[in-house]
C-alpha cells in the first residue's frame, strides 16, 4: 500500500490548487469594453429669415404693376379716340352758357342749283376749331331763314352729327371736298341722339333752319361755294 502523504504537503496542493483555481475563474471573466465615443450632433443650420423673402417679393410686385401701367396708359389714351363715322363730332360736350349764344356773320355762301345754276345765298357762320365744331349750333333760340352755319373738316370722311342741346330743328347738309352735296338730312328733330351720318365721305357741313332745303329747292348732287370774311 502506498504511504500517506503528510499534513503540509497536503496543504500545499490545496493552497496550489486554489490558486490555479482563482486563476482560471479570473480568466472566464468576459472583457468589458468601453463604448464608443459619442459623436458630436451637427447643428441645423436655421433658415433665412420669411420677412426678408416677403418684402423682396412685394417689392417685384410692385415693380411689375407699376410697369404695366405705364404700358398701358398709352395704349388705354389711344383707344379713346372715336371715330367720327361711327359716333358725333366729338365727345366732349359743351357747357350750357348762361346766355343763349347769337349768330355772328363770318361769310356767305351759295347754294348753287346742278341743274340750272341758279344760286341762293345765305350768311355763315363758321366753325372750324374742335371746340367751335363740338358745340356747333347747340343752346341757339333763334336762327333766321337766310343765316347758317358751315363746318370744315381737314378732310373728306364719313360723318356723324347729332342734336343734343341744340333747341331747333335743323337741315344737316354733307358736302364732299369737290362742293358737291352727298348727304341731306331733313328736319333733325331737337335734342335728339340719334346719329345724323352722311352717307359718303364729306369734308364740309351745312347746318340751316329745319325745312331749309325743301322750301328751297336744294338736292342732293347740287354745290356750293362760300366766301370767309365776305360782308
Amino acid at each position: 500500500m502506498a504511504a500517506r502523504p503528510s499534513a503540509k504537503l497536503l496543504t500545499r496542493e490545496r493552497s496550489r490548487a486554489g490558486h490555479c483555481e482563482k486563476h482560471l475563474h479570473m480568466a472566464r471573466k468576459p472583457l468589458r469594453r468601453k463604448p464608443p465615443p459619442k459623436k458630436a450632433k451637427k447643428r441645423k443650420k436655421q433658415p433665412a429669415s420669411s420677412g426678408k423673402k416677403s418684402v423682396n417679393l412685394f417689392a417685384g410686385l410692385f415693380v411689375l404693376l407699376l410697369l404695366g401701367s405705364l404700358i398701358a396708359f398709352p395704349l388705354l389714351q389711344k383707344r379713346s379716340g372715336s371715330n367720327s363715322s361711327q359716333s358725333p363730332v366729338s365727345s366732349h360736350e359743351p357747357q350750357q352758357p348762361k346766355v343763349p349764344p347769337t349768330f355772328k356773320k363770318e361769310g356767305v355762301l351759295y347754294f348753287i342749283k346742278s341743274t340750272t345754276g341758279d344760286s341762293l345765298r345765305i350768311d355763315i357762320e363758321v366753325a372750324q376749331t374742335e371746340a367751335e365744331t363740338t358745340q356747333g349750333l347747340m343752346f341757339r333760340t333763334h336762327i333766321n331763314e337766310n343765316q347758317g352755319m358751315l363746318f370744315i373738316f381737314d378732310k373728306a370722311e364719313m360723318r356723324s352729327f347729332w342734336m343734343k342741346n341744340t333747341y331747333l330743328p335743323l337741315d344737316i347738309i354733307f358736302v364732299n371736298e369737290q362742293l358737291e352735296i352727298v348727304t341731306i338730312r331733313h328736319n333733325a328733330q331737337p335734342f335728339s341722339r340719334a346719329s345724323q351720318a352722311s352717307t359718303a365721305e364729306a369734308q364740309y357741313v351745312v347746318e340751316v333752319k329745319g325745312g331749309f332745303c325743301k322750301r328751297h329747292g336744294i338736292e342732293e348732287g347740287d354745290r356750293i361755294a362760300f366766301q370767309i370774311g365776305q360782308s
